[in-house]
Formats: structure tokens, sequence, C-alpha cells
């Protein structure tokens, strides 16, 4: 039995579909809240402070421009640079074209070469970690890249090794 006690003292008996429609207005805020906030908590990814002893720095990196005379020239080894696209030129690391490494009745695995943009400051990757990549709304399975290498700062950088990926099959 539900009750209210808005009018004076006198308790009076409310329908339970009125005490039902008040809970589930208020069950629907909470429920919208709660859906706003695990969404907004999703969008602001939170890293670790540390990964395996190394300390993350929250850096914003600025990367160079590519110049107009460097993409013009072809004698400099630039074809690398000059298969970039306009759209891609903020990408501080980019992957090649990908070469059939292995296939077995599981899955594929392919190596990609990696290619790093120039940038304005010094610095050194001792490892590449990569977490929820997808290749064609497919999901793949990357290896961390172990290799450390320096930031290029006048042009873009093939790393020695290829990065190695492998695709599940249905």
């Amino acid at each position: 039995m539900f009750f209210d006690v808005s009018r004076g003292c006198a308790l009076t008996r409310l329908p339970l579909a009125t005490f039902f429609h008040a809970s589930g207005v208020n069950l629907a805020y909470l429920l919208l809240l709660f859906i706003t906030g695990t969404t907004a908590l999703a969008q602001t990814s939170s890293y670790p402070k540390e990964i395996r002893g190394y300390k993350i720095e929250r850096t914003a990196i600025e990367i160079k421009k590519p110049d107009s005379k460097n993409r013009n020239s072809k004698n400099d080894g630039q074809i690398e640079a000059q298969n970039v696209s306009d759209s891609d030129v903020d990408a501080l690391i980019q992957f090649g074209k990908p070469q059939l490494a292995r296939v077995t009745p599981l899955g594929i695995t392919f190596k990609v070469p990696i290619v790093v943009a120039p940038v304005t400051q010094k610095g050194r990757v001792d490892f590449l970690m990569f977490e929820d990549m997808t290749v064609n709304d497919t999901s793949v399975q990357i290896d961390e890249y172990h290799r450390a290498f320096d930031l290029p700062n006048k042009n873009p950088s093939t790393l020695r090794d290829p990065l190695s990926f492998y695709i599940y099959l249905p």
C-alpha cells in the first residue's frame, strides 16, 4: 500500500499506476544520469602514470610540416614522404604497405613498415604498444614494438624492423 501525505495529515491511497509512473520517471532520470556519466568517463581515457616502470610523459608533439622543395624532389630518396597524403600530415606514426608474412587456418600475419614523421622536439621511444586496434572493422592483435628509436627531426624515418600484426579468421 502506498499513501500520499501531502493532503494535510490525512493518508490517502495512491493508485499503484501513479506510484510506478513516478518511480519510472525517477528511474529513467537515474538511468539517463548513469549513462551520461559513464559515456563521459569512457571518452576521457585515463592512462596509467607508468607502464612497466617507464614514466608516461603527457606532452603535445609538434610535427614538422613537409617542405615544398622536399615534396617535389625525387632524387633524395623521399619516396616515403611523398606517398603521405595531405590528410595524414598530422599523424606521428603511419603504417606503410603491408606484406603477407604467414597464413594459418586460424589467422593471417602481416608485416607492416612504420614511418615516423619528423618532430620539432628531441626524444627517444623505447617501445610502442597498440591497444584496441581494428582493420576494416576487424579486431587485430598487434605485437609490441620493442626496438628503441630516436624521433626524427628533419625527414620522415622508416623504422628498421617492420611491425607484425595478426588477424584472426572467423
